[in-house]
């Protein structure tokens, strides 16, 4: 049985239509709780706030993830875990498919000299600063400040989400969170 505090991460198509169900969930236990029927857990002191869970999901309800060779299949995952080869690789299939892009991309491509861990690493910072500046001009102050001041794991999590939302777009998929 899954408790809150928790965090959800959905990379598939339809994504979305989970978070009503999950929204269901919290409503019903939060009813539960208030009717007096408490949560019986060994060692359990807190009382438990079913509205404390984050959920993000690569799709709308309907949509499904883009569907070519060169894009990684859990194109969330790999925007979460590798930010800068995921936007490099968006970026050529965009604007290079005909000139760059191989029956063997993106692999031939990252296995090269320009591609080395410093490289990488240097990109993820300005990758960083740009979403962060991003964010703190488009988000409102109270969810800006929930979402990147609070907790580093949130902040790095919510960037590489808006960095999905963006990559996305030109599939005409739009990642959802909660």
């Amino acid at each position: 049985s899954i408790k809150p505090p928790a965090f959800f991460v959905f990379d598939c198509s339809n994504a979305a239509s989970t978070i009503p169900a999950l929204e269901q969930t919290t409503i019903a236990k939060k009813e539960e709780q208030k009717n007096g029927s408490p949560v019986k857990e060994q060692f359990m002191t807190r009382t438990i706030d079913w509205t404390d869970w984050f959920c993000i999901c690569a799709t709308g309800i309907g949509e499904t993830l883009p569907n070519d060779p060169h894009l990684p299949n859990d194109f969330l995952t790999s925007c979460i875990f590798t930010p800068v080869r995921t936007a490099i690789v968006c970026y050529i299939i965009q604007h290079y498919r005909n000139t760059i892009v191989t029956n063997n991309f993106p692999l031939d491509f990252f296995n090269s000299q320009l591609f080395k861990s410093k490289t990488i690493s240097d990109l993820e910072h300005v990758l960083s600063a740009i979403i962060d500046g991003i964010a703190s001009d488009s988000l409102p102050n109270d969810l800006y400040r929930l979402l990147f001041r609070k907790d580093t794991f949130i902040e790095r999590l919510f960037k590489r989400f808006l960095l999905a939302q963006y990559l996305l777009k030109p599939y005409q998929v739009h990642p959802v969170s909660r």
